[in-house]
């Protein structure tokens, strides 16, 4: 679908604001400010679309709509949580078009 393909180029916009440092002044800070909001017009365009991202963060792992690439060992969260998530999901309407890639939670070894 031709909706699928500016998947890629939101995470581009994701990395490019998330390499300006917090608290940047100056023209960096105003790069970023042009960033986010090219980002977040292209995000509405495609929610209204039927593209919606797939929030994993903190939730019990699902193999139906994330990725698992790694473990850490944790007493902070139930086994099997995800604990971080490395790249966005995303569907369009119901069907998945790229699944999360995450971070999920194990215990800790005795």
């Amino acid at each position: 679908s031709p909706l699928e393909r500016p998947v890629p180029v939101l995470a581009t916009f994701e990395r490019a604001a998330a390499a300006v440092p917090a608290g940047a002044e100056g023209p960096a800070a105003v790069l970023k400010q042009g960033v986010d909001m090219i980002q977040g017009q292209l995000r509405g365009v495609l929610r209204d679309a039927g593209l919606q991202e797939v929030d994993c963060l903190g939730q019990p792992f699902n193999p139906a709509v994330a990725e698992a690439v790694s473990q850490v060992e944790t007493a902070e969260q139930p086994e099997g949580t995800v604990v971080q998530q490395l790249r966005k999901g995303y569907r369009l309407h119901e069907r998945l078009v790229r699944p999360a890639t995450v971070v999920v939670a194990r215990p800790p070894k005795a």
